[in-house]
């Protein structure tokens, strides 16, 4: 009987970690009628990220840092050495190493997504032993969280930092699960998935101060300092990797270069403008289809509820059972008030 609910549990997690892959072959099968084998990346609207993302991985795989530029302007990176766009060489690298052992071809885009998003998901399932429950309830996130499954057959870099997700989600499950009685090595390891993370997009880096608070051992203030000035080193210091390997971007047609760069050069300016960008889209709340306007609900919603059970403890109330912990309310505050600042700051013209 016990082997019997052991295979049934591991059929389970395979089945719950083969979904998106799943759900995709079906999609693109019934719903397009084509496989991933016809995909080619193409130009769309006002978006050519998908053909430029595919020639930068092909280029890496061809030549590694001796191809031509995918800059603004044709201005590279301050290193010199690479040529790739404003988002650095970790992406087109981490594809085109790959690529060299599977080959890179115009359907490989699909493919290594679909592998990537199913091994880390498979890999945090088998991790965290879920019970059949928690098993049941990311079966349904993962068949209602439309992001992970519409980028999956693209050429974006969204599943790369969706496995990203999976990865860094379950070292945060195990910190908080131990009330943040977890080794060194068990913080340094999860430090670097982030610092590794951060080298693609740059906001991962976000989380190494909320990573560092629930892997204390204790609250005492002298540890909250150290845990507030290492989370600023490492921040400070993939920023200047950033400004090293990332080329430069336009913050306007005068001012080409990085976005540190660029508020230096314009002040409290980029205040002004960062508002600029922010109030439109205010009024743009209540504008797109049902899906988006429940979305950003359902966001705003959530970050007034984590502000209130944050507002509990800031009056030390007792909490009472089913609360969120403070490490776990910190963790999401962070996490959907990024997400609710990006989308207000994010040009009205942009589909953010």
């Amino acid at each position: 009987m016990i082997i019997k609910s052991q295979t049934q549990r591991i059929l389970l997690i395979f089945v719950v970690a083969l979904l998106p892959a799943l759900i995709t072959l079906g999609l693109v099968r019934f719903y397009l009628g084509a496989s991933l084998g016809d995909f080619i990346p193409s130009y769309q609207g006002e978006m050519n990220d998908s053909i430029h993302n595919w020639r930068e991985i092909y280029t890496f795989n061809q030549v590694g840092f001796k191809g031509g530029y995918y800059t603004v302007n044709e201005i590279p990176a301050r290193v010199g050495f690479t040529h790739y766009y404003a988002y650095g060489p970790a992406y087109p690298m981490f594809y085109g190493l790959i690529g060299r052992f599977t080959g890179w071809l115009p359907a490989s885009p699909p493919i290594f997504n679909m592998v990537l998003i199913t091994i880390t998901l498979l890999g945090m399932l088998i991790w965290l032993r879920f019970d059949n429950r928690q098993l049941a309830y990311v079966a349904l996130l993962i068949v209602t969280f439309w992001p992970l499954l519409l980028y999956i057959p693209s050429n974006m870099m969204e599943s790369l930092n969706h496995a990203f997700a999976f990865v860094l989600a379950a070292l945060f499950y195990e910190a908080i699960r131990h009330s943040g009685q977890v080794s060194i090595r068990f913080v340094i390891v999860g430090l670097v998935a982030i610092l590794f993370a951060a080298l693609f997009r740059l906001t991962w880096i976000l989380l190494a101060l909320p990573f560092l608070l629930v892997t204390l051992r204790n609250g005492s203030r002298s540890r909250l300092w150290i845990a507030v000035i290492s989370a600023g080193g490492l921040i400070v210091t993939i920023e200047l990797l950033a400004v090293l390997l990332n080329a430069p971007f336009p913050l306007d047609n005068n001012n080409p270069g990085t976005i540190a760069e660029n508020f230096t050069k314009v002040g409290f300016r980029a205040i002004g403008m960062a508002a600029d960008a922010a109030l439109p889209n205010l009024f743009r709340l209540f504008i797109g289809t049902p899906l988006e306007f429940a979305e950003r609900i359902i966001v705003f919603v959530l970050l007034v509820y984590l502000l209130g059970q944050a507002l509990r403890w800031v009056t030390k109330r007792t909490s009472r059972a089913g609360e969120l912990s403070p490490p776990e309310t910190l963790v999401h505050l962070l996490n959907l008030g990024t997400i609710a600042t990006l989308r207000l700051r994010c040009c009205s013209r942009c589909c953010c």
